[in-house]
């Protein structure tokens, strides 16, 4: 009986933590959106302007007649510093590793699975079954839940950092290098994303491969109790015929004593 009970429940429980999978897996997507978005926040790279001194030569005249002029002039140059990029890259991906490890705690929704799980399981049972006991449930399901850790995610900055020094000789670069430093931030900051998405994407699938593993596991326990409960209940019963049964043979000893103290005119 129970594990027909157990069995027809199975499939119930299984639903409601895969149905809890895909809440989370929608949970971890809408994060990676807002990774996506706040990479705007982090682009910004300062250009300033200087003045150099530039000195130079050409010749004037013909043949022998040839002449070597100097000059020197001023000139504006703009200018900009790699470190700017530098502490882009690591300011995103600090502000993407505060906003994932705070709003990934939320994205299996334990209270939800709790009271489906227990709703579904006292249907299942006799709540006035004396071998029933509702922390048989309870117990199992909060050991379960306990147990749905969510690892924090860490990126390693010094990788994309590289990226950046090794593709400029100088801390700074000047003039049609600006862009270029520019678009070298663009393609790392789209690898950073890609990264971080990447490792949502991990977690998400181990977040509900646990759940479905977790979900056998918990019928599986809550089966044990259930049978330890029953089998204890049995023995409480069976030491209870077995003191009733010793009680009405001593009553019978009793009277059988009194009958032989009568007949020896003892008792009257």
């Amino acid at each position: 009986m129970l594990n027909s009970k157990m069995n027809a429940m199975r499939g119930q429980i299984k639903t409601i933590f895969e149905l809890c999978a895909v809440d989370s897996q929608k949970y971890i997507k809408d994060i990676s959106v807002d990774v996506k978005c706040i990479v705007k926040n982090h682009t910004d790279i300062q250009t300033g302007s200087e003045q150099q001194v530039r000195h130079g030569s050409y010749q004037e005249g013909w043949w022998i007649f040839k002449q070597t002029k100097h000059y020197t002039e001023t000139v504006n140059v703009h200018t900009a510093s790699v470190h700017d990029v530098i502490k882009n890259i690591r300011e995103y991906i600090i502000e993407a590793e505060r906003m994932i490890n705070s709003d990934i705690s939320r994205a299996i929704n334990t209270n939800d699975i709790q009271k489906k799980v227990k709703d579904c399981v006292l249907k299942a049972f006799d709540l006035s079954d004396t071998s029933f006991n509702e922390s048989d449930i309870l117990d199992p399901l909060e050991l379960v839940l306990s147990r749905l850790t969510i690892p924090k995610i860490t990126i390693d900055v010094e990788k994309f950092n590289e990226m950046i020094l090794k593709s400029f000789s100088s801390t700074y670069v000047e003039g049609n290098q600006i862009h270029d430093l520019m678009l070298k931030q663009e393609e790392v900051l789209q690898k950073v994303t890609k990264s971080i998405c990447s490792d949502l994407d991990k977690m998400g699938k181990e977040i509900e491969n646990t759940l479905i593993e977790k979900a056998s596991t918990f019928v599986d326990d809550v089966n044990k109790h259930l049978e330890v409960n029953v089998n204890t209940l049995q023995n409480h019963l069976k030491n209870k015929e077995e003191s009733i049964h010793k009680y009405q043979n001593f009553i019978v000893d009793i009277k059988s004593f009194k009958q032989q103290l009568q007949s020896f005119g003892g008792v009257q």
